[in-house]
């Protein structure tokens, strides 16, 4: 199976890992996705790593809910309140957070490699369209919360990772993603925190 373009450095295959899950998801979130994008730049977005799942109009202010996995529908319920309480939450579906991050690595490694400035970052420029890029993100997946926390560092935008940091718990999975704060609620907070202009850094140093 082929699952897009070769690899960045030619003669050196990658391996493809399919994440797969039982729990039921809606898809008529993709649908309009789909009838927004059409199925060729869709079908290229998702093999690049990502595509905008949801993109509200209005003139409120704009959250990034980057998401991969199962957690897609707390992501989706948590920015119908966001949208309610006013705020323009664009959901992003990461569908290989592996591929982005390869990606704007090697453009990192060849600027340090000539001295050169670049401002390439691949497609993470069509995830975060210009007008947008300032904008706050709160990352979400049922992972460790770093491994997404560095798309912050691609414009300068401000981040709040929720995630699995700890391992080992068992129970019903509303209860499991409440303990990881990767419930609605949580996501919420998290969304007018990061709106707010909430920095951790910032405010364990006082």
């Amino acid at each position: 199976m082929r699952l897009g373009r070769p690899p960045v450095r030619a003669g050196r295959p990658r391996s493809a890992y399919l994440r797969l899950s039982t729990r039921p998801v809606d898809q008529a979130p993709f649908d309009r996705a789909l009838d927004r994008l059409g199925e060729d730049e869709l079908r290229r977005q998702v093999l690049a790593g990502g595509y905008c799942l949801d993109e509200p109009g209005g003139d409120g202010p704009v959250v990034h809910l980057a998401a991969t996995g199962a957690v897609l529908p707390e992501v989706l319920a948590a920015a119908e309140v966001l949208a309610a309480e006013g705020a323009r939450p664009r959901i992003l579906n990461l569908t290989s957070a592996d591929r982005l991050f390869r990606a704007w690595r090697h453009d990192v490694h060849r600027s340090i490699a000539t001295s050169t400035t670049t401002v390439d970052v691949g497609h993470l420029a069509t995830l975060f369209p210009p007008g947008t890029r300032r904008a706050p993100i709160v990352t979400v997946h049922d992972a460790a919360p770093h491994g997404l926390a560095w798309l912050g560092g691609l414009y300068g935008a401000g981040v709040i990772p929720l995630g699995v940091e700890r391992y080992g718990q068992s129970g019903a999975l509303a209860d499991t993603y409440t303990w990881h704060q990767l419930d609605v609620e949580a996501i919420v907070n998290a969304g007018l925190l990061a709106i707010d202009g909430f920095n951790p850094r910032l405010s364990a140093e006082g």
